[in-house]
């Protein structure tokens, strides 16, 4: 049996700012938020096997902000030539930025352009990941790989090419 997991990162902290039509306020996206209208459910694009969504527990959370920082702290330090960086703030795990994720996900399409914003955050980035896996790998070693993978530079050709070239008829 294979599952398909889609895991959608975007990790800051943002306080949380209260009214339920926050998503839906013009002057947030140039186009609709992706949490606008949401009704929590699985869009129509998806394959009829998306189902459930991984249920992030702590030790998933932790292994997503650990090896998010692992890397930044890897990128800060001038890995492979690049500048090192002077001020380069850790990264936090926020319930409102894992909400705006997980409508993402239950889209079931990588856009790169969906406004995934929130009001504090305009600047907001989103790491897509997919990986199909087998039920004698583990949830947390499948998260681990795509983790790795999405840091991994010599995978930058092969993860564009199957994100961007991914359509509504493919299954998992």
């Amino acid at each position: 049996m294979i599952q398909c997991i889609w895991l959608l990162f975007a990790t800051f902290y943002i306080p949380d700012t209260g009214a339920s039509d926050k998503w839906c306020k013009a002057d947030l996206c140039r186009g609709q938020h992706v949490l606008c209208d949401d009704n929590g459910n699985f869009d129509s694009t998806c394959p009829k096997q998306a189902t459930a969504m991984l249920k992030m527990s702590w030790d998933m959370i932790a292994l997503i902000v650990d090896k998010h920082n692992e890397y930044r702290n890897k990128f800060a330090g001038g890995m492979d030539e690049n500048p090192k960086a002077a001020r380069m703030t850790t990264i936090e795990w926020d319930p409102e930025l894992a909400k705006v994720a997980d409508g993402l996900v239950r889209r079931c399409e990588p856009i790169r352009d969906q406004c995934a914003i929130t009001p504090t955050y305009n600047h907001a980035e989103v790491s897509y990941s997919l990986e199909k896996y087998f039920c004698m790998t583990s949830k947390k070693e499948a998260l681990r790989k795509q983790l790795d993978h999405w840091f991994d530079p010599n995978r930058k050709d092969e993860v564009q090419k199957l994100f961007f070239s991914w359509t509504k008829n493919q299954q998992c």
